[in-house]
């Protein structure tokens, strides 16, 4: 029960940092734009939507894998 909690604030978590990286004027934009690339609106892309989805899943079962 405990795991099933502490997962379940994960995905919340992951969702938030994920959105936060991915947003216009935010870290992976910044990095992008330091090296002369233009910026890209991730969430309003939908050919971006799969690799948003599958590395977050991975980059959140990271840490719950034993």
């Amino acid at each position: 029960m405990r795991n099933t909690i502490l997962l379940n604030i994960s995905i919340v978590v992951i969702a938030g940092i994920i959105l936060e990286f991915t947003s216009r004027n935010e870290l992976i934009n910044d990095i992008l734009a330091m090296l002369g690339l233009q910026r890209i609106p991730f969430m309003t892309m939908p050919q971006w939507i799969r690799t948003i989805y599958v590395g977050s899943g991975i980059w959140q079962g990271v840490g719950w894998v034993q």
